[in-house]
């Protein structure tokens, strides 16, 4: 095989290995954008505590899809404990469809969920999975 055929062949497979990339990030979620949000009139801002099968299963990438797509503020992380701590604000039928569909997800399994009201953050914009 000649020099610039290989050369060739190397910058094809390296657009594919980019393109197969892409396809991967965008599935995993890699290149989600933080998006904007405007602040809804009759929001609430909500803190959770869960337990059960809640870490290594998608959880918070879950909530912060699903807070996306209902357009809630706020944040999640891990604890060391092994439960997942949340604050979530939005309207308050939106942070039940939310807490609804995590519960109704194959590889979640909330056994226990402490749930309270606290003061709104009006100037927060976007829902973040902190680390």
């Amino acid at each position: 095989m000649s020099l610039a055929k290989a050369r060739g062949m190397g910058r094809m497979m390296g657009k594919a290995a980019d393109r197969m990339g892409k396809i991967l990030k965008s599935i995993l979620g890699f290149n989600q954008k933080e998006e904007e949000f405007v602040p809804k009139e009759g929001a609430i801002r909500e803190h959770f505590l869960f337990t059960g099968r809640v870490q290594c299963v998608g959880f918070r990438f879950r909530a912060g899809n699903l807070a996306t797509h209902y357009g809630v503020t706020g944040w999640i992380r891990n604890n060391d404990d092994g439960s997942v701590e949340a604050e979530m604000q939005g309207r308050e039928e939106e942070l039940d469809k939310i807490i609804q569909a995590l519960q109704q997800d194959d590889y979640i399994r909330i056994d226990w969920m402490e749930r309270d009201r606290m003061e709104l953050e009006p100037g927060e914009r976007k829902f973040s999975v902190r680390y």
